[in-house]
């Protein structure tokens, strides 16, 4: 019960977290591409991890993330691919409470990567696959692709089929699209596009993931795969920067024995830190207890998102706050409750964790509010009557 309850909070953990992730494969003749985007918080530090095979199990390439916020947590195998070019990877849908009519076994556990090291092809991870109650599907469904072609999506208790020459999937259930995530924009472009392909083909692959990428607040394009399942080939792209690719040969990386890699070492092109943010723009005086907004903005050579952090000056201050593109105008707020001078400064992140100095303070004084100041002028004046005329 113990094992069950902590896979349970890691993968809720997870759902938390990640709002949309697309997925996608065709074939033709002797080839077979599978397109994945991993989209999830900038708050994290993705690894490849390459395990070469032994007396018990297949060699495979495993791309792997931590539960955020919860980063004390193991690291969750969210995707990848074996030696006989089997591949699987999963995508948050809207709750679904899978059942248990035949009373099967309950697995207490993450079940596809396992999969990976006992299976070849899709028929046989779904005979294994159906031998086992799986609780963990409540939020998570699974696209498993192998080499000849053939692909299937696990929808908890559904299983779906390719139907056609290609299958995709993202974050709707859909045996059930009014649960909620549908419409979707990313399965519309991922099937339009490959509805009128004219050519499989990596690149055209690379595409479909640079179409569907996601940049919003909450969900980002962490990294993309394009799979070669036929010739145990896997791209990879990093912040859905298309321009820049790691290839991974699994026969070669299995060669070399057990290894992990960090992504963000993998692409380690020299980052250049952002420029010093403006000076913080806003009142340099106001009332105790009222809200005053001050705005921001910097360039960054590299065209990175960026994260702000304001000092308030008062021991406080505003946490991170983003992502912005370069040169795009950040704002905060903050309100003082003690009457004093303060000094309001503001740096700069971007995604690969690169601060800048502080900026420039902007001085500001929060006076005591209206009435404190009314009630201090009054008694002046009962002792210095004369202030009255003047005041």
């Amino acid at each position: 019960m113990k094992v069950k309850l902590i896979f349970m909070f890691i993968l809720i953990s997870i759902n938390l977290t990640v709002s949309a992730c697309t997925g996608f494969t065709s074939s033709n003749r002797d080839i077979v591409l599978v397109g994945n985007n991993e989209d999830y918080t900038l708050e994290c530090e993705p690894m490849v991890k390459i395990y070469p095979p032994d007396e018990n199990c297949y060699g495979r390439i495993l791309f792997c993330n931590k539960p955020y916020p919860y980063n004390n947590m193991p690291y969750i195998e969210f995707g990848g691919m074996n030696e006989h070019g089997l591949f699987f990877d999963s995508y948050y849908h809207p709750y679904l409470h899978p059942t248990n009519p035949e009373s099967k076994p309950v697995y207490n556990g993450w079940y596809i990567p396992n999969c990976l090291k006992n299976c070849r092809s899709v028929e046989e991870a779904l005979e294994e696959f159906c031998q086992w109650y799986h609780p963990m599907l409540d939020y998570n469904q699974i696209l498993i692709v192998d080499r000849t072609g053939d692909s299937a999506i696990i929808e908890g208790d559904i299983v779906i089929r390719k139907d056609g020459d290609f299958q995709v999937c993202t974050n709707f259930l859909q045996s059930n699209p009014n649960l909620g995530g549908y419409p979707c924009w990313r399965y519309n472009t991922a099937v339009s596009m490959l509805d009128n392909m004219d050519q499989i083909s990596a690149e055209y692959f690379t595409d479909i993931c640079n179409a569907t990428h996601s940049e919003g607040l909450y969900s980002y394009t962490i990294y993309s795969n394009v799979y070669d399942l036929v010739n145990g080939v896997v791209y990879l792209y990093y912040m859905h920067d298309f321009s820049t690719v790691k290839i991974f040969n699994l026969s070669e990386e299995m060669s070399l024995g057990a290894n992990l890699y960090f992504m963000s070492d993998l692409f380690d092109n020299e980052n250049i830190c952002p420029n010093i943010p403006t000076t913080p723009i806003g009142p340099s005086t106001g009332k105790l207890n009222e809200e005053h907004i001050y705005l921001t903005s910097t360039i960054d050579s590299d065209k990175d998102k960026l994260f702000y952090l304001f000092d308030w000056g008062d021991g406080s201050n505003s946490g991170w706050i983003g992502p912005y593109n370069s040169g795009e105008e950040c704002s905060s707020s903050h309100t003082w409750i003690e009457q004093g001078y303060y000094e309001v400064r503001v740096k700069v992140k971007d995604i690969y964790d690169e601060e800048s100095e502080w900026s420039d303070p902007l001085s500001i004084s929060m006076p005591k509010s209206v009435n404190e100041y009314n009630i201090w002028i009054f008694r002046l004046i009962q002792r210095f009557p004369i202030l009255e005329f003047l005041y």
